[in-house]
Parts: C-alpha cells; structure tokens; sequence
C-alpha cells in the first residue's frame, strides 16, 4: 500500500474525518506508523494532570514521511508538520 492509498483508506474508516482536527491527525499518524511498520512512535505523559503527546520519530525519513501524511490529509493545502499537530513535542531520535 502506498501512502496516498493508505490516507484514502483511513480517511474513509474515521466517520467525519476532519483534518483540522488534530486528535484525528494523531490517531491517523500512529495508524500510519503501525501500518508501515515504522520505529517512530507516540507516548502519552501526564503532567501536571494534563495527558499530553509526545512522538518520538526514529529518523529524518519518518519524520518526512508522517509529515506528508498530513499534508495528504489536507490534499496538499497545508504547510502543516507533526511539530504543529503534536505541538512542539517532538523527541528526535537522530
């Protein structure tokens, strides 16, 4: 399955989906990591009573790759990152 394929496809599972939304953009980013069997992943931390993400991204080529999966999402009107969707938490493991 390619990446454009898969974004349709998922797309298509989420009822509503909305691009703007960002819990959709997550849950679509570790969809994506699950399916292309990447070593990025997402870890929820509590702090200060707040559940907040953080993605750990394995190399530069993920990070660009889950970076196109949004602007897919978007059909390419978005200059959106996974900085923007996990608001600056971002672990870079490279």
């Amino acid at each position: 399955m390619n990446l454009e394929d898969f974004i349709k496809e998922y797309k298509g599972s989420i009822k509503n989906f909305n691009p703007s939304n960002i819990e959709h953009l997550r849950s679509m980013i570790t969809s994506g990591v699950d399916s292309f069997n990447l070593k990025s992943f997402e870890e929820v931390e509590d702090i200060e009573g707040e559940d907040r993400s953080f993605l750990y991204v394995h190399s530069m080529a993920e990070e660009n790759l889950l970076t196109k999966m949004i602007q897919l999402s978007f059909d390419h009107n978005s200059e959106l990152t996974i900085e923007d969707v996990y608001q600056g938490r971002i672990i870079r493991q490279y």
